[in-house]
């Protein structure tokens, strides 16, 4: 018995990533509005450091989908 791949747009997977990371993501935003606005923290490497972590999160939750299924 193979297990098909299951053809998936690009929009379908950012959905679901963001679905299955909204907290990640949600606390990476409130935490970048309060170092910048409340503690005054430099704008471009807050920015960046969230940027990067939620590409990490998201790169890290992708749906892969391969032909291979488990044997």
């Amino acid at each position: 018995m193979s297990i098909q791949a299951i053809p998936m747009s690009f929009f379908e997977a950012f959905a679901t990533t963001v679905r299955s990371q909204r907290l990640t993501w949600t606390c990476c935003i409130v935490a970048a509005l309060l170092l910048i606005y409340r503690f005054n923290a430099p704008l471009v490497p807050v920015l960046l450091g969230c940027i990067l972590a939620l590409v990490v999160t998201g790169w890290k939750s992708w749906p892969f989908r391969s032909g291979a299924g488990p044997e």
